[in-house]
């Protein structure tokens, strides 16, 4: 629906943009490339995704775990420290990542 030009009921300009970043890493991964995300850009979709609940529910899942971005000012939640740049947040945030899978932390 390429010529959609409005915003559907319920979403915001922010949504599609997150959709764009975590679909575009969806394609990317397995096909073994690397895509950078602005960094900004995935800031602002993490914040989106944080404070949004429904679907992923960002705050219950990782309850008990403070997300530190390393590449940007964000953080979130209380508890053990997790920290990673934002691109890699937004892909724990939406359920792309678990905890155990990320490459590092605090």
């Amino acid at each position: 629906m390429i010529e959609l030009r409005h915003t559907p009921v319920g979403t915001t300009a922010l949504d599609r943009l997150m959709d764009l970043l975590v679909h575009g890493q969806d394609i990317a991964v397995p096909l073994g490339m690397r895509r950078e995300m602005p960094v900004d850009a995935a800031r602002w979709s993490v914040e989106r995704v944080w404070r949004m609940g429904r679907p992923f529910r960002a705050q219950r899942v990782l309850a008990g775990h403070r997300l530190i971005a390393t590449d940007t000012e964000w953080s979130g939640g209380t508890g053990a420290p997790l920290a990673a740049p934002i691109a890699e947040i937004l892909l724990l945030v939406t359920g792309r990542i678990s905890v155990g899978d990320r490459a590092g932390s605090a």
